[in-house]
């Protein structure tokens, strides 16, 4: 594990852009149906958050969020683990008609689109963190998934 100057500094380095990380591939026997696990992480308000954004076979529709590593202040960004909020990723698009979608986590008060969570009320700075590295990372990955859903 990289400490959080480390993350930080690697992604400075390259132009706030991770170069590599691995992804998981799940394959359901039954239906032939496929899943991709996309590591990300970044900084949420006071720590490095880290999680998976997992992707439908169509590499464009989430199938759902964990965020399994934070020290976000409890109560408030320490939400972000809480099943209601990491639910409300199933089913919203990173990419439309071929066209990445900015991922945005929006005030509990705004409509949500097909590209937006709500966030956690008094957890502005920690959802502005998980907007960024959200997108950053999945700008990464899919560089390489365009690939695949070009074949």
């Amino acid at each position: 594990d990289l400490l959080p100057e480390q993350i930080n500094d690697r992604d400075k380095e390259n132009n706030n852009l991770k170069q590599y990380y691995p992804y998981y591939v799940y394959s359901d026997a039954e239906t032939g149906r496929k899943r991709y696990a996309l590591h990300i992480s970044g900084m949420g308000l006071w720590s490095v958050v880290k999680g998976y954004l997992a992707m439908e076979d169509d590499l464009a529709t989430v199938a759902g969020v964990a965020f399994y590593d934070h020290q976000e202040t409890p109560g408030l960004g320490g939400e972000i683990d809480r099943t209601d909020f990491q639910a409300q990723f199933a089913g919203k698009l990173m990419l439309k008609e071929g066209v990445v979608q900015t991922f945005r986590i929006i005030k509990p008060s705004e409509a949500q689109g097909d590209s937006s969570v709500h966030g956690i009320s008094g957890a502005t700075m920690t959802g502005k963190g998980l907007t960024a590295f959200i997108n950053s990372d999945f700008a990464v990955y899919n560089k390489h998934f365009e690939t695949i859903r070009n074949k």
